[in-house]
């Protein structure tokens, strides 16, 4: 008589129904590891520079933009209004991303909960759909 490989008897599986097999124990991760930028991570004191430079100036431009706004009755028009829903977008989309890219580069803050990743997602996904329907 031939002897049938393991790899091919079934018999260890009878036990097991599909059910089962289709169960896992997975629950959602506490936390993600944020790696920044792989490779560089002995220059994420001289990236981050750029990037929180960039950040100071749209917060600064976009508040002076809702500022201005707000003060001065003649530019309550709908242009103007359209320019604040940009102003306030671009807001919304900088600071979901950038206070934890730069955490990552100047402390080294590597965890992310997963709550907190949602809320991110969410945000950026949201306010990336509001700004393109403003445009179209």
């Amino acid at each position: 008589m031939q002897e049938i490989p393991f790899c091919l008897r079934v018999e260890h599986l009878l036990h097991y129904s599909m059910s089962d097999s289709n169960k896992t124990d997975f629950t959602n991760p506490s936390t993600f590891i944020l790696l920044g930028i792989p490779g560089l991570e002995a220059a994420h004191a001289w990236i981050s520079i750029p990037f929180c430079t960039i950040y100071v100036i749209a917060v600064l431009g976009n508040f002076t933009i809702l500022f201005i706004v707000k003060r001065e009755p003649s530019l309550h028009g709908p242009m103007f209004y359209f320019l604040c829903m940009l102003a306030v977008t671009d807001l919304v989309l900088s600071t979901s991303t950038l206070p934890k890219m730069l955490s990552i580069f100047w402390f080294n803050s590597r965890e992310i909960d997963f709550s907190a990743c949602l809320t991110q997602m969410y945000f950026i996904h949201c306010f990336s759909v509001v700004g393109s329907g403003i445009f179209v």
